[in-house]
């Protein structure tokens, strides 16, 4: 007598071998939060966690191994973000040069174009999905605009007043994350990219050049608190978004403002060296 093996079974097994890793999420909508910080291992288990999430359909065909894909894409994504905005925050201090910038803010703002369409061309109309991936958007425009402007010398103000749009979609993306979404560290992240989006609007789109230095340190604090750290957590599986977790980065956020500005002031208050001031000056359309 033969007897046939159980495929589903085998299937099933293979499912659970190969998914051993922790599972994090991103800011890819209320599935997210909820299970965040969870050891998902395969697909029914995630088919059954989808049935807790208010607003979401859980007849929708999108499993498991498309949202650990997107969370991965998503972290690696946000680990690049930490480097061109330290990047961008020493140029704006003058320690490097625009055109040297401009090149990494290619790289950067090309990845964050190509991935968020890779995930909502996957996320089978999966409004939770689409939602965190369009925030993704903003960021990649933006740093293809500075590169744009670093590498052929145009003035900033459309750069400018395009970071006041980012910062006030920030803002409306960040208080999503503390009510539908259930995500309180990113939404104190969110919040503090706003404010860094709205200095970016002071410096470039209102000529506020005296505020230059500041933003500048300020992108190289949010580039660790907001970017690298928060990713290699999520790549790493430790990332857990709790309301303690939130108080302590909007702290730290806040104090790094405070250094930032003080640092600013510090600096403009001593003068920069003539060559320091050549680096710095194309660099009035950075971000």
């Amino acid at each position: 007598e033969i007897v046939w093996p159980d495929r589903n079974r085998q299937a099933q097994r293979k499912s659970e071998r190969s998914d051993q890793t922790p599972i994090q999420f991103l800011v890819l909508g209320p599935l997210t939060s909820q299970i965040s910080g969870s050891r998902l291992r395969n697909d029914r288990q995630f088919v059954a966690a989808r049935r807790n999430i208010k607003g979401v359909d859980p007849r929708q065909p999108v499993l498991f191994t498309t949202y650990r894909n997107e969370a991965v894409m998503a972290s690696v994504g946000l680990l690049y973000v930490g480097a061109v905005l330290f990047i961008n925050g020493l140029m704006l201090i003058g320690v490097i040069p625009g055109k040297s910038a401009a090149i990494l803010n290619f790289f950067v703002g090309g990845m964050q174009v190509v991935f968020p369409t890779i995930i909502i061309a996957q996320s089978g109309n999966d409004p939770s999905i689409i939602f965190g991936a369009a925030g993704l958007y903003l960021f990649g425009f933006t740093y293809l605009y500075v590169g744009i402007l670093q590498w052929t010398g145009i003035s900033g103000e459309g750069l400018g007043w395009f970071s006041l749009f980012v910062a006030i979609c920030a803002t409306v993306i960040g208080l999503a994350q503390f009510g539908a979404v259930n995500d309180p560290v990113f939404g104190v992240v969110w919040l503090l990219w706003a404010a860094l989006w709205l200095m970016f609007f002071l410096v470039l789109g209102l000529g506020k050049a005296g505020a230059t230095r500041a933003t500048g340190w300020f992108a190289i604090f949010l580039s660790f608190l907001t970017g690298t750290i928060p990713a290699l957590l999520l790549l790493l599986g430790y990332f857990n978004s709790t309301v303690l977790a939130a108080a302590i980065v909007a702290v730290v956020g806040i104090v790094s403002f405070v250094v930032a500005w003080a640092l600013g002031r510090r600096s403009d208050n001593a003068g920069a060296s003539p060559t320091t001031a050549t680096i710095a000056q194309p660099a009035q359309s950075a971000v």
